[in-house]
């Protein structure tokens, strides 16, 4: 999840002293469209791989939820990405 990195360390301001309002959106467009291709994979599956939760599950709900903490407002996660939102309840 290197684009819901970029967009934490913006807001964290770990970058530079002063966010950076382009570089924030170029994140944010990239996460979204991370998040887009995650949320089509979950939309017929429970777990990443397989039937069963694997690592791949623990690391990745790990970065979602500080991804979903900062970046990602609830309105947006119900309404574009119930799937993911699903998958982070079934995982945390």
């Amino acid at each position: 999840m290197p684009a819901a990195r970029k967009v934490i360390a913006q807001c964290n301001g770990l970058n530079k002293p002063v966010m950076d309002l382009r570089q924030f959106s170029m994140a944010q467009t990239e996460l979204r469209n991370s998040l887009a291709s995650i949320e089509s994979h979950l939309k017929l599956r429970n777990f990443l791989v397989g039937h069963s939760l694997s690592l791949a599950d623990v690391v990745l709900v790990s970065m979602l939820v500080h991804a979903f903490s900062i970046a990602v407002d609830k309105k947006s996660r119900d309404a574009n990405m119930p799937n993911l939102v699903r998958y982070v309840s079934l995982v945390a």
